[in-house]
């Protein structure tokens, strides 16, 4: 068993330094943790359940560790590999080592690749999902091919019976027997062991340091849960640490909704209730184009008041199943209601309101100013799955609206031609709508 007593050494060596690499990277706590946990478990197995647990261990390492750390690995596999094969060629020919070697290289290669393509956000929609999983995968099949081919026990006699005499051989020294010891099973167990006892002393020390540098620590760690109440309690008052802790933890709203709505949203907020500013969130999240989120978040809370207005009103311009339960929404109409607002750009207004019953025809007001021509608008209700039309607007006019259901609508009022000139200017004034 095993690949030469020449690459022994070397792959001693290079389990140390596998295991030293590893141990100076900051790695995810929970990935460390099994690390360690699978190099204790190495040292009392038996030699058929070592390398699998050693492999498990490596792999858990390997999956997590930053590119940084294959940068310092890399050229000691392929020296190591190099100087195995040329060392055993004189009496095997070193295939075992050169794929060991190779095999954890281009492992490594390919999960850091997978790693930074799933960063730059480089791979299609579809892959994203299963990233993590293919980079844990390819870490697991070379961290496997590498503890196959490591060199086994090797078995030395210290006594040797000839007929009825005994030869007596000299103990060799104590130096060479703790480095026979020291195999390469044992060196990358107790390895990881030390990989497991680094990340622990990482950990140890977040309390003692600063907000913003606790937070940076523990996304090193993956450990941000465990800062994140600490790291908000001295976050106040400090946007920028705020919008930090919102990228680390997009799913928890505490630092969020401290930050504000659309600052967190920009930092990547993902709201998970909203708490206090449930609709304010819902109407951002539908701003910045996210509204079956809005509609999702919006799920979460009781149908009742606004609540079930802005849902109801996002179910009908969604083209979901609508469900209202009588939330009103904006104004009540009818009767009329006054808007009197004025687009003097190319611009949108957006009225709200709700209707109580169903009707079959209803009034949106309007009135503009003319140069070289006159004011058109785009008047759409409920976009973007109602009706939108052209309207000229070359004096008060009624547009009229319907038919329409009963529950919250929305028309959107688009100025699309603004114009303005030496003794005119294109304006449009929106006046009420109602009956």
């Amino acid at each position: 068993m095993g690949i030469g007593g020449a690459s022994r050494p070397l792959a001693t060596a290079f389990a140390v330094a596998l295991a030293g690499a590893l141990a100076a990277a900051p790695l995810a706590w929970h990935q460390a943790t099994v690390a360690g946990s699978c190099g204790l478990l190495a040292l009392g197995l038996p030699p058929a359940w070592r390398r699998p647990v050693l492999a498990v261990g490596v792999a858990a390492a390997m999956s997590t560790a930053p590119p940084w750390s294959w940068a310092v690995v890399g050229p000691a596999i392929l020296i190591l590999g190099a100087l195995a094969v040329r060392r055993g060629a004189h009496r095997e020919p070193g295939v075992r080592e050169l794929a060991g070697a190779g095999a954890l290289a281009l492992g490594m290669c390919a999960v850091v690749a997978a790693k930074q393509l799933v960063a730059a956000r480089a791979l299609p929609e579809a892959v994203q999902g299963v990233a993590p999983a293919l980079t844990l995968g390819l870490a697991a099949a070379a961290a496997a091919l590498f503890t196959a081919v490591l060199p086994g026990e090797q078995v030395s006699a210290e006594d040797a019976v000839r007929g009825e005499s005994v030869v007596r051989v000299e103990r060799p020294p104590l130096g060479a027997r703790l480095a026979r010891a020291l195999t390469p099973e044992r060196a990358l167990a107790l390895g990881l062991l030390v990989v497991a006892a680094g990340t622990a002393g990482r950990l140890a020390r977040l309390s003692r340091l600063p907000p913003a540098e606790r937070l940076e620590a523990a996304e090193e760690l993956s450990a941000v849960p465990l800062v994140y109440d600490s790291v908000l309690a001295g976050a106040a008052g400090q946007p920028a640490l705020l919008a930090a802790l919102v990228r680390a933890s997009p799913l928890r709203d505490e630092a969020a909704l401290l930050l504000g709505v659309e600052p967190a949203l920009a930092a990547g907020w993902c709201p998970r209730r909203a708490d206090g500013a449930v609709v304010a969130t819902a109407r951002a999240l539908e701003r910045a184009g996210r509204g079956g989120e809005a509609l999702r978040l919006l799920g979460r809370h009781p149908r009742e008041g606004e609540v079930d207005g802005l849902r109801a009103l996002f179910e009908r311009t969604q083209g979901a199943a609508f469900g209202w339960r009588g939330g009103a929404l904006g104004p009540i109409v009818p009767p009329a209601h006054a808007i009197d607002g004025e687009i003097v750009s190319d611009g949108r207004l957006e009225v709200e309101f709700t209707l109580p019953a169903p009707r079959s025809d209803l009034g949106l007001r309007l009135d503009g100013d003319a140069w070289n021509g006159p004011p058109t608008v785009d008047i759409a209700v409920d976009a973007p799955v109602g009706p939108s039309s052209l309207v000229e607007i070359s004096g008060p006019l009624r547009f009229a609206l319907g038919p329409l259901e009963a529950g919250p609508h929305r028309v959107q009022v688009t100025f699309i031609n603004d114009a303005a000139g030496p003794g005119g200017d294109r304006n449009v004034r929106v006046l009420e709508i109602g009956e």
